[in-house]
């Protein structure tokens, strides 16, 4: 009987230390993607910030526009393109930052 129960007790802390291992993986993981989440929500406020800085830029130049050159509204288009690609750059980090803060809290679960 204690034989045996020495066994039950052996085999519960062995489960018990690949448990606590296992736990250990799976915080390393949720830091690890929390840590993704905050770079990439900076990266995000900074496509912002520069979003919005070429959005009124192109708003002032297009205001400026009438009667200006043609290198002007080249400029205008430029900066419209710019405008367009980082609206895709940060349409893109807000479905990484989701899917991310999506799989840290499934690894914290």
């Amino acid at each position: 009987e204690r034989a045996a129960a020495k066994a039950q007790r052996s085999a519960l802390e062995r489960d018990l230390e690949r448990a606590q291992h296992e736990l250990s993986v799976k915080s390393d993981e949720a830091l690890s993607l929390t840590m993704q989440v905050e770079q990439l929500t900076a990266d995000l406020r900074e496509a912002r910030n520069q979003l919005e800085s070429a959005q009124r830029i192109a708003s002032r130049l297009e205001g400026d526009a009438s009667g200006r050159s043609k290198e002007l509204e080249r400029t205008i288009a430029d900066l419209r393109a710019k405008v367009t690609d980082l609206q895709a750059q940060i349409s893109g980090m807000e479905q990484t930052i989701k899917a991310l803060a999506e799989e840290a809290k499934d690894a914290r679960d």
